[in-house]
């Protein structure tokens, strides 16, 4: 079994359609956005002390009123792995639970989770009330992750993650071959006892993991 994580502390966006918001002559420049479209595509730098540094890609293959349907592929212990998963609507919509963790074997669906993005809810909470409660599930070892189910016990407790800055941050990205800075929300936190930091896209229908450590 292969697992590999899908986003980490640098992140390249490439969209298609066109992401960038059109301009009006005259007018104060718009912040870019990014839309969720079938076709959309991640490309994220990851680095992990026991494995280095490797690449990830994901790719929205489908959207249906039901659910969000993708795919994250990379090369790890040279090898090439590509797995799918799909987001309900209304976990995308409301979890407080992120597993960016991917294995081989994974089913397609972990109900209550979201996976390249945080939730609307989590990012609403963040700009409204400066912190919201996340858990993130990061067992990588599927002997902890049994017992823990048959233990009925969680793989980590919910935290609280707490905004950083009172207004968005501006983060530098790479959007269909044009850099830009994309507006985002930091949040700090402790999560199963590690640090944890955050740039969300300040964007509801679309809260991608910019970066995390």
């Amino acid at each position: 079994m292969l697992r590999f994580i899908a986003t980490g502390r640098l992140a390249v966006i490439a969209c298609l359609p066109s992401a960038l918001s059109a301009q009006v002559a005259g007018a104060p420049p718009a912040p870019p956005t990014v839309p969720l479209v079938a076709g959309l595509i991640t490309v994220s730098a990851v680095h992990e002390p026991d494995k280095g540094d490797y690449e990830t890609i994901l790719r929205v293959s489908e959207l249906t009123g039901d659910d969000v349907g993708y795919t994250v592929s990379g090369n790890v212990d040279d090898r090439r792995i590509s797995i799918k998963r799909r987001v309900r609507r209304q976990d995308w919509a409301h979890a407080h639970e992120w597993r960016p963790h991917y294995n081989e074997d994974d089913p397609e669906v972990y109900s209550g989770t979201t996976g390249g993005t945080l939730s609307t809810d989590v990012l609403n909470e963040l700009k409204t009330k400066g912190q919201t409660s996340l858990k993130a599930a990061v067992a990588d070892d599927p002997i902890s992750a049994m017992l823990g189910g048959l233990l009925g016990g969680d793989r980590s407790s919910a935290a609280t993650v707490k905004r950083v800055e009172a207004q968005p941050v501006r983060v530098p990205m790479i959007v269909n071959d044009v850099q830009v800075e994309l507006p985002a929300i930091h949040a700090r936190g402790q999560i199963s006892g590690e640090a944890f930091e955050v740039f969300l896209l300040d964007n509801p229908a679309l809260p991608l993991v910019l970066r995390w450590s």
